[in-house]
């Protein structure tokens, strides 16, 4: 997998400094992560990673779009955890288009080992795939809040 490719709409930098001075700040994957989980009612696993974010900023919304690795064995927790339930085999073919950007499509190219879930009529709006990738597993990921 590549490196974290962080890109955001605007600079969070200056709130991180006056957060920082009373309680620290920490960035990376650990950010990323809570940012996520927060906006998109996500419970991660520890060991969760980071691949790619992006985030933007619009009129008062955020829309984050994300590639997060876990384990396998993990995916079923999670999902519960989350109440990720309605889930459907392949991946949309318009969504791939998202993540031809990044590089990604071509995991999603293929249906199988593909899963996917959209709640559109609700908030937050979340899309999530599940890719599988052996032992490890691909959440392509896009949150509206």
């Amino acid at each position: 997998m590549s490196p974290v490719v962080r890109q955001r709409s605007y600079s969070g930098g200056l709130a991180c400094l006056l957060v920082g001075l009373v309680v620290g700040c920490s960035s990376g994957d650990s950010d990323d992560l809570r940012s996520l989980a927060s906006c998109g009612e996500f419970v991660f696993p520890e060991d969760a990673k980071v691949v790619w974010f992006h985030e933007n900023a619009t009129f008062g919304d955020t829309l984050l779009d994300a590639v997060v690795e876990i384990s396998g064995s993990e995916v079923p927790e999670f999902k519960q955890r989350s109440q990720l339930n309605k889930f459907e085999p392949g991946v949309p073919k318009y969504w791939r288009q998202t993540w031809s950007d990044i590089g990604q499509a071509q995991l999603l190219a293929n249906d199988a080992g593909n899963e996917h879930l959209v709640e559109l009529n609700q908030s937050p709006t979340r899309w999530v795939v599940v890719h599988d990738s052996g032992q490890t597993r691909q959440l392509f990921i896009r949150v509206g809040c």
